[in-house]
């Protein structure tokens, strides 16, 4: 069990080493909680919607901190799910639930925000993971950090293909975030926080 405070309040998640990848603290679920965090306006009293939630780090802070409902959203795999499950019931959050669907599909879930923590790791998934987001993202934005692996990974040729748009968000976390898990400092630099909106254009 791996553990995370900030200020007074501590998250508790579970990662499954050998289970599938999505049952890993990412470094970007670090990133992307900072920010959120040291950003309330962005999450208090909102409807938060979290993709490829994995462990549910960050999505598990908004629900603590304020959010008015948290819904986390992974694959239908019977382990990450039973996993989120147990995250919400052990860390005593009334108002977060678990959503199962695969990023072909396009449900309806209405959010004032749409977060998540290096879902640009497959490229074969980057074109699904898009048009999914042009269709959450009507009235809201997508904000999601990803850590660069590979400069030969472009998504603007998707991005207008979805009227889509995405900026860098600055942000020098100040990494009040304390987490029992030790990461490697020199990885933050290679992860960047961007957001991703309709383009009205």
């Amino acid at each position: 069990m791996e553990s995370c405070r900030w200020l007074n309040e501590i998250i508790e998640v579970r990662e499954i080493m050998d289970a599938d990848y999505g049952c890993y603290l990412w470094p970007s679920a670090l990133i992307l909680t900072q920010y959120l965090l040291h950003h309330p306006h962005l999450y208090q009293n909102k409807r938060i919607v979290e993709l490829g939630a994995g462990v549910g780090l960050p999505g598990l802070f908004l629900s603590r901190m304020g959010a008015s409902n948290v819904v986390l959203c992974d694959l239908d795999n019977p382990v990450i799910i039973s996993n989120l499950k147990s995250a919400i019931e052990h860390n005593q959050l009334r108002n977060c639930q678990v959503m199962a669907f695969d990023w072909s599909e396009h449900p309806s879930i209405e959010a004032d925000l749409i977060i998540g923590a290096d879902v640009f790791y497959d490229p074969k998934q980057f074109e699904t993971l898009l048009s999914l987001t042009a269709h959450l993202t009507q009235g809201c934005s997508f904000i999601t950090a990803y850590q660069e692996r590979s400069s030969k990974r472009n998504i603007a040729h998707l991005l207008d293909k979805y009227h889509l748009k995405a900026s860098i968000i600055p942000f020098d976390p100040p990494m009040d975030l304390q987490c029992s898990k030790r990461m490697d400092p020199s990885i933050y630099s290679s992860i960047f926080l961007i957001e991703i909106t309709q383009d009205k254009q």
